[in-house]
């Protein structure tokens, strides 16, 4: 069993030479078995080791005990322990939710805690391959998708503390072994024997019967599939990250903009994906998202109306715009979300906020005419001062340009101000941009830097159109 950790110690980079690993202790066989061997490897692996233990009040005079157990093995062993009690029943009545989300919540807060105050850069879980097939088999029976089917990871950064477990490529039955050679004697949880959970039902009925009756190697095949599973899952994840950062268009106040017609091209399986992390963008990684309920948000993607809105778990809603789908909490305003979208020459874009299609091309000086005049629905351009990409995005803090015919510099702000444009519209204006100069207040003012001039050879034309279903403030100044 020791040459089996080392092995996934090795393929999963869990230590480093020097590290303060802080080993999580329950007192059951696993913990025991993971603190006796990461001790026996301290040296081998330069390690400095501290033991933390959770007294979740749970369990009376056993859960007593079984803190006095862990501290009096640790003191065996010559090694530091951080004792603590926590009345997980108080908490629960205090933040809601089942018993055994309450005690992992206090449990990882602690373990976290007390790795950053004691400067150890790793903690240590027991879980085992049992526990990674057990959380396959409820995640599959709850229905969840390919990140579920991964289970438990070996390893998990947290930022300043990295989560190992190099237990998770051993059986309970060689843990058990393990513990009778060393005799070290364990604490046993009477409540682990008992068929009120989930877990323990998949345990203790689900798993023999399956393994009697079908596959008497179902727990390694399970183990085996959910590495494959968790490392597809990783590159989905990498794929789905780059196009997220294409297709959202705008966050802000715990909301999220997608673009519609992007994320109406792209497969189910990346669709569902940036589904998912707006969802977590907007209300963090605590939703419980089954894959119906990312199925029935791929549906108002695909075929909702506009309009259609959708609620999920945790308090998300998803609402389908005519050009953009919108992820936010319910009962949130929508008011306007920071947008800035590219502008191909030639080329035309939709702005959703501002219902607005601009179409953008260049013509010769010369084949200007009486059809093409500037006004609010067409700016004119010199196209030798321009550099391109250019962008069409609303207004941003300290922006200025200079209005034709004023003679000067105007903060944008102070235009919109002199213009009395309402303050509830005045985010959903578009700029049209070039580097980081604006050329155009959009349908109002172009700015003097960029107009045509008599020297101009080559003329940018950017036409705006309404987009049919959404409606656009018309009382403007013209130039």
């Amino acid at each position: 069993m020791l040459e089996k950790v080392r092995k996934t110690l090795d393929r999963f980079q869990m230590l480093a030479p020097g590290d303060r690993v802080l080993v999580a202790v329950s007192g059951g066989p696993d913990s025991s078995a993971l603190l006796h061997i990461l001790w026996r490897l301290r040296d081998e692996l330069g390690l400095v080791l501290m033991v933390a233990h959770l007294d979740h009040m749970l369990r009376g005079e056993e859960s007593y005990q079984d803190a006095r157990h862990v501290e009096e093995m640790a003191f065996s062993l010559g090694i530091p322990a951080v004792i603590k009690r926590v009345d997980v029943s108080a908490y629960r009545a205090d933040h809601g939710g089942s018993l055994e989300a309450a005690a992992r919540e206090v449990r990882y807060d602690f373990f976290i805690n007390t790795a950053r105050e004691s400067g150890c850069q790793k903690i240590a879980l027991g879980h085992s391959l049992d526990d990674q097939v057990e959380t396959v088999l409820m995640r599959f029976l709850r229905g969840s998708g390919l990140a579920g089917l991964g289970g438990i990871p070996p390893v998990r950064r947290t930022g300043e503390v990295d989560i190992i477990r190099p237990l998770l490529e051993v059986d309970r039955a060689q843990i058990l072994a393990y513990c009778r050679e060393e005799g070290l004697k364990p604490r046993w949880d009477r409540t682990n024997e008992e068929p009120i959970y989930l877990r323990n039902k998949i345990r203790l009925k689900l798993l023999p019967w399956l393994e009697a009756e079908f596959n008497p190697n179902l727990r390694q095949l399970l183990a085996g599939n959910a590495h494959l599973w968790r490392e597809e899952n990783e590159y989905l994840d990498q794929e789905a990250r780059k196009w997220y950062d294409r297709v959202a268009t705008g966050t802000k106040d715990n909301m999220v903009s997608l673009n519609l017609d992007m994320l109406q091209d792209l497969s189910p399986v990346l669709l569902r994906r940036i589904l998912r992390r707006a969802i977590i963008a907007v209300k963090g990684d605590g939703v419980d998202l089954l894959q119906v309920h990312l199925q029935s948000a791929e549906m108002l993607v695909q075929r909702g109306r506009v309009g259609a809105r959708l609620s999920l778990p945790g308090g998300i809603e998803i609402k389908r715009n005519y050009r953009e789908v919108i992820v936010r909490e319910e009962g949130q305003e929508e008011g306007t979300l920071p947008f800035c979208y590219p502008l191909p020459v030639p080329g035309e874009i939709i702005v959703p906020a501002a219902g607005l299609k601009l179409k953008a091309r260049v013509v010769d000086r010369r084949d200007l005419g009486p059809h093409l005049r500037p006004g609010r629905k067409r700016g004119l351009f010199a196209r030798e001062s321009i550099s391109e990409p250019l962008f069409v995005r609303n207004r941003r803090p300290g922006d200025r340009f200079y209005p034709r015919g004023l003679g000067g510099a105007k903060k944008v702000k102070d235009f919109f101000i002199d213009a009395k444009i309402p303050r509830d519209r005045r985010d959903s204006i578009p700029l049209l941009t070039t580097g980081n100069e604006i050329m155009w207040v959009v349908g109002r003012r172009r700015d003097q830097r960029f107009v045509v001039k008599p020297e101009t050879k080559q003329v940018l034309v950017v036409e705006t159109d309404t987009v049919k279903g959404e409606t656009i403030d018309v009382n403007v100044s013209r130039d």
